[in-house]
């Protein structure tokens, strides 16, 4: 009865908030659920005919669930997935309450979900999944969630906690992750053998240069982004595991795809995937790992992969008044670090839009930014305009990184902000666009006014 109600309450909501024109309803409905029913989402999880796949990760939780959806897609499963990106309990909930009946039956057969870093415990403790993916951990929003050992304690209790017989996909180039790993025999690692990426050294700003265990700086013999590489503690001999699923070759092509040559064992997959950037190597390990435990074919894995576009605000390209535009939502040290390496690729200048912003979801504490390694960025931006609440900190950064003063401009309103960059691009130049979460969500609505791009998440 309990249940019932939950859903009725929750469908109501949800009706309400669409036809209202105020979103797309997908964090209230679960919330209201929850409170009527707390064990709603594990006794919907429940009807699920095969299960429950969790993907969560500082950098990466989005990219993978759509990698894997589509892989789930070519090889005929149903499912369920919080597209939206509305990845804490009540939006989890959510997508799960929007496809059920009244009476809470649910045909589909998986529901895969991306997790927030600190929320996984609760969703694997509901769910009892039968597929999690944990990618990293760098620093985002200490403000939220504190140091990143607590939130591997976490993360390690959680997979302890596991039913016997989930499968648990762990990246091996992450040492925290990869050291949470304690006496569990379904685990499948995933990394990177190729070093034509690799970095000199590893950046001051790097979050887990120490070992987990004795907290002895690492020795790495290749290092790819942060702390991401391969690595081994001269002290307690903590070294990365062996691979279940390798990358033996990458090749990044700008900003059009990247090639990789995969190894299980003495079984080599090639792949191609429209998802440029080194980072986006990772994101198919795991999602190749993920299809390959499901028993699925590994053809349907490389169509699935390749139908895969990039993510809301990752890598996402339109037309801007008949100019070439992509956005790439930046969040953190790590991922802006590797969406200016992205930029670096082709050596061709560019003109970058950078917006800063401290709301909720982006974290109010914005210190972060000095930790990216703007003095790169010289190299490649000749002309960066500047926006956002926090513009004027962004401004300062980029002053101490080196930039010429007269090759930055300032403009808090975004309509004029378009305006402006788009009237220093050439014909044939393209406009690069670095938001961080809210400001991206603000002028996005302003470039789909121009009907460049869908309001809502593709």
């Amino acid at each position: 009865m309990r249940l019932t109600l939950a859903i009725i309450i929750a469908k109501l909501a949800s009706f309400f908030v669409k036809a209202l024109n105020q979103g797309q309803a997908t964090s209230l409905p679960g919330l209201l659920a929850r409170k009527i029913d707390p064990k709603v989402l594990a006794k919907l999880s429940r009807k699920l005919k095969k299960g429950v796949i969790i993907v969560s990760g500082t950098n990466g939780k989005t990219t993978p669930t759509r990698l894997i959806s589509n892989i789930l897609k070519e090889a005929n499963f149903s499912f369920i997935h919080n597209r939206a990106g509305a990845n804490l309990l009540s939006g989890v909930t959510s997508s799960l309450l929007e496809k059920c009946s009244i009476t809470g039956s649910l045909n589909q057969d998986w529901a895969i979900f991306e997790v927030d870093e600190a929320t996984v415990p609760k969703v694997a403790e509901q769910t009892k999944p039968k597929v999690i993916v944990l990618m990293n951990l760098f620093r985002d929003q200490l403000d939220r969630y504190g140091e990143l050992e607590k939130l591997a304690n976490l993360w390690r209790e959680t997979i302890n906690n596991l039913p016997e017989e989930t499968k648990i996909i762990l990246n091996a180039d992450d040492p925290l992750v990869s050291s949470i790993a304690i006496n569990n025999k379904n685990i499948y690692f995933y990394g990177v053998n190729n070093e034509n990426y690799k970095i000199e050294k590893i950046a001051e700003s790097a979050d887990s240069k120490n070992c987990p265990n004795c907290k002895e700086p690492l020795v790495y013999s290749a290092l790819f982004y942060s702390h991401i590489g391969k690595y081994v503690c001269p002290k307690c001999g903590l070294k990365r595991p062996n691979l279940n699923l390798s990358a033996e070759e990458i090749r990044l092509n700008s900003f059009e795809n990247i090639e990789l040559k995969l190894r299980q064992n003495t079984n080599q997959l090639d792949l191609k995937a429209y998802l440029p950037g080194f980072y986006n190597a990772y994101n198919v390990l795991a999602s190749t790992t993920v299809g390959l435990n499901l028993n699925i074919s590994e053809d349907k894995i490389k169509q699935g992969i390749k139908n895969t576009k990039a993510a809301f605000g990752r890598l996402e390209r339109f037309k801007l008044d008949n100019h070439n535009a992509i956005l790439m939502l930046v969040k953190n040290p790590t991922g802006f670090n590797e969406v200016i390496r992205l930029l670096e690729i082709d050596g061709k200048k560019k003109k970058i839009i950078i917006t800063l912003n401290d709301n909720i979801p982006d974290g109010r504490d914005i210190s972060w930014i000095w930790d990216v390694d703007f003095e790169r960025l010289i190299k490649t931006a000749d002309y960066i305009f500047v926006a956002g609440q926090r513009a004027e900190e962004l401004v300062l950064r980029l002053k101490y990184a080196g930039f010429n003063l007269n090759s930055l401009k300032q403009e808090k309103d975004y309509c004029k902000l378009l305006e402006i960059s788009l009237a220093k691009l050439d014909n044939d130049e393209t406009l690069y666009i670095l938001p961080t979460y809210s400001s991206m969500l603000d002028l996005r609505k302003v470039i789909a006014e121009k009907g460049c791009v869908k309001k809502t998440w593709a």
